[in-house]
């Protein structure tokens, strides 16, 4: 019987007392119908104050703790009827405040809403588990009090077996059959909830197998795989590994209120107004600040090796955050933005330049994966797409307000200003966002719903980290696509063209590289960089070659573009940055509503397939109008086609590689997404500076009047000397035809590529997206 005096007593089935000297407390322990798992919540010792819940269910228990024959077959028979909880509850003394809050906010509980959620939602979830057998539970007798001391666990004899109480308790929601204290039984927050369940422990028979974990389902560091419990909100099966950082964040959702959630999401949309506002000033004042030092014909250079370090790091950025935390990641990618602008903004020469654009690009990269994946952590999949596209808007303002910005600065004051300006404005958006995150990691830390990381040495650290991040397989993927085509663009420049000796080495090594890389993964990485099981499935493999492909194609002929518009066209700083940010206009726009369509819709496969007559019209028709003469009017429309098809692609190639995975899967298929669409944009850069560089030069010379061939260097080397001359003039016409004829040549090089990325997108499967996936308290 239960013994109101002296202890909290949860009463589900049968039910029996016991009193624990070794936890200087009494427990009521309560064995289940049908099920040798039995719940001890520790309580005070006071026997002048107490707290009762006293339960009489309808069916399947007496007061004297044998069931009715009849009920053998129902395990569960307090979701099966109406069962009354009768609470009696007085003041305790003060010196025990974790326990005087239970007390207190069972006093404020309305139970007939409790119950009503119990019955409502619990049903399916306290299904049997494999923990303990099901045979149905011998009557109790209580333990004698001889058997507790502070070297042995309390122990209660059980018809010739025992139960001892385990040292690591695991209150793993789907593992035990503690139903009570692992869901709001009464109405009350959460973290009370999850307070009260962590005074609890599980007994189990002493005489049992012990029940080692599934190896499986282990941990790359051993520990075996936890979760945080959730409100039954929309979440994925929770039974495989879940890193660190993913169980950080998905406590964190669970303890933060919806305006908390509209807060960080509107921090974070301040963030991407603010980094979308500096990427296209800094986009539009690029070709002016090569020019500066006399090395125009660099800029393709200049952005190939931040995009193979920017690609290749994306995996050891998703490892970051999975490993450490949201909240880390989205700090480092700051610290990477503010040295690269710093850089640039102090920059005596272009390799210092240089230098500043790789840490620039890595930090821009890292922070759009990073709050994607931050969003993909306050959204269900259904929703997910809508959140995305309003998150991207802030593109609209940048796509006019940029270019006149970058303009104003040139005009009246310098690059290095600009750059120096957005510093500032950057971090001071970006520190409410990393406070909010930390504020309910320390809350959900409070609450005991994030687990204490186990402490390591730095000599630990290190070499956990170092394999970990498989920094070897980066180091070889970044030296592979850097050596094969950098010389693309320096070729020209080398004594002896491609017979120079260092160019040889260069693509030697290069290739070596990249076949060194698939022997590293293949054979002796322990944890592979490149994650090859998700590319087994079509339709990621599918998802990550259309950006792979798709980038390629455009970046060959929209790396000069910005300078094609202003030489040939005539066109000023800002108007030519509102003529190539049209692309990037139309697919804002129309990306919210593609998403709201797929969230109706449910599916994402023929919406993509929407997007390939709009990307097949844009780069079709873009090499029949740009050349000299032709209306501007007409590179807008072939913007906004590919705008078009952007939009689509950009809301369903991510939806459909999260569509095919977990929760705890998502940050690292979108890395290896955006990694491929780096790498590809790369080669895109590679090539158009293969063309510009090698072609260029050629074209100036055979277009120049005799007379002026001698300034084809400083022609190429300078966008303003390109600009100086007048249009209808001898070199500037010679100027013009020379760009037309190279930009031609960098279409038809996009144009090739176009078939392999038709190919990619109607390989996809054709998946719901209404699947259940993230935890907590979401969009």
């Amino acid at each position: 019987m239960c013994h109101p005096s002296s202890s909290l007593t949860l009463c589900v089935g049968e039910k029996f007392d016991l009193g624990s000297p070794a936890l200087d407390a009494p427990f009521s322990v309560v064995p289940f119908p049908r099920r040798q798992a039995l719940v001890a919540v520790p309580v005070p010792s006071s026997s002048s104050n107490l707290l009762v819940l006293a339960e009489q269910a309808a069916e399947g228990t007496v007061s004297d703790g044998q069931r009715r024959p009849s009920q053998t077959a129902s395990p569960w028979p307090l979701f099966r009827r109406q069962a009354r909880l009768a609470p009696l509850i007085t003041p305790y003394p003060s010196s025990d405040s974790a326990f005087r809050r239970i007390l207190w906010i069972l006093w404020t509980v309305r139970i007939s809403k409790g119950m009503n959620r119990l019955r409502a939602s619990n049903r399916a979830h306290l299904a049997p588990t494999d923990l303990v057998d099901t045979q149905p539970l011998p009557a109790t007798s209580p333990a004698s009090p001889a058997a507790y001391s502070t070297s042995n666990p309390p122990t209660a004899a059980r018809n010739g077996s025992s139960f001892a109480l385990p040292s690591h308790p695991d209150l793993g929601p789907k593992q035990h059959s503690v139903f009570l204290l692992d869901r709001p039984l009464f109405g009350f927050s959460p973290g009370a909830f999850r307070l009260l369940r962590d005074m609890a422990t599980i007994l189990k028979p002493t005489g049992q197998r012990e029940i080692q974990p599934d190896p499986e389902k282990l941990g790359p560091d051993g520990r075996k795989a936890t979760d945080v419990s959730n409100k039954g909100e929309d979440s994925d099966d929770s039974s495989q590994y879940t890193q660190d950082g993913v169980r950080r964040v998905e406590a964190v959702t669970q303890v933060w209120s919806k305006t908390a959630l509209w807060s960080v999401f509107f921090l974070l949309y301040l963030v991407s107004f603010i980094d979308t506002l500096f990427q296209s000033v800094t986009g539009n004042l690029d070709p002016y600040v090569t020019s500066s030092f006399g090395k125009h014909g660099l800029l393709a250079i200049v952005r190939i090796l931040p995009s193979i370090v920017g690609g290749a790091c994306k995996l050891a950025i998703a490892k970051v955050i999975d490993i450490r935390g949201r909240c880390e990641g989205f700090l480092l990618m700051i610290g990477l933005i503010v040295v690269g602008i710093l850089m640039k903004a102090l920059c005596r020469n272009v390799e210092t330049y240089a230098a500043g654009e790789t840490f620039y690009w890595i930090g821009h990269f890292g922070l759009g994966y990073v709050v994607h994946v931050i969003l993909a952590d306050m959204t269900s999949l259904r929703n997910r797409m809508i959140m995305w596209g309003i998150y991207m808007s802030p593109r609209i303002a940048a796509s006019f307000g940029g270019p006149r910005i970058a303009q104003l600065f040139f005009e009246q004051s310098s690059f290095r200003w600009a750059f120096g300006a957005f510093v500032i404005i950057l971090v001071a958006f970006s520190i409410p966002v990393a406070a909010v995150l930390v504020f309910y990691e320390r809350k959900a830390k409070k609450l005991h719903i994030i687990e204490q990381r186990e402490s390591r040495t730095a000599w630990e650290a290190t070499k956990y980290y170092f394999i970990e991040f498989d920094v070897i397989g980066m180091m070889l993927t970044i030296a592979g696509f850097s050596l094969v085509l950098l010389p693309l663009q320096i070729a020209k420049m080398a004594p002896n063209g491609w017979k120079s000796g260092y160019i040889i080495a260069m693509l030697v090594l290069g290739v070596l590289c990249l076949v060194g890389f698939g022997v590293w993964e293949k054979w002796f990485a322990k944890v592979p960089y490149l994650p090859f099981k998700y590319l087994r499935d079509r339709t990621i493999l599918g998802a990550c070659l259309l950006e792979f492909f798709l980038f390629i194609s455009i970046f060959c002929w929209d790396t000069y573009y910005g300078s094609y518009l202003q030489v040939v066209h005539d066109l000023s700083i800002s108007t030519s940055g509102y003529t190539l940010n049209a692309y990037s206009l139309t697919s804002t726009v129309l990306s919210p509503f593609v998403g709201l369509f797929l969230r109706w819709y449910g599916r994402y496969y023929w919406v993509a397939i929407s997007g390939i007559p709009f990307s097949v019209l844009g780069t079709a028709l873009l090499y029949h109008f740009r050349h000299p003469g032709e209306d501007i009017g007409y590179l807008v429309m072939c913007q906004v086609f590919h705008g078009i098809s952007g939009a689509f692609w950009g809301m369903t190639g991510p939806l459909a590689l999260m569509a095919a995975v977990s929760h705890r899967e998502v940050a690292v298929v979108l890395a290896v997404h955006s990694m491929f669409a780096s790498i590809g944009a790369s080669i895109g850069f590679g090539i158009s500076g293969a063309l510009w560089t090698n072609h260029l030069p050629r074209e100036l010379y055979r277009e120049l009047p005799d007379a002026a061939k001698n300034q084809t260097a400083q022609l190429y080397g300078d966008l303003k000397k390109q600009k100086a001359d007048p249009i209808g003039t001898p070199i500037r016409d010679a100027v013009i035809r020379a760009y037309g004829t190279v930009q031609r040549e960098m279409v038809i090089a996009g144009c090739a590529i176009l078939p392999l990325v038709i190919a990619c997108v109607v390989v996809w499967k054709n998946r719901p997206i209404d699947r259940k996936q993230t935890k907590g308290n979401v969009f």
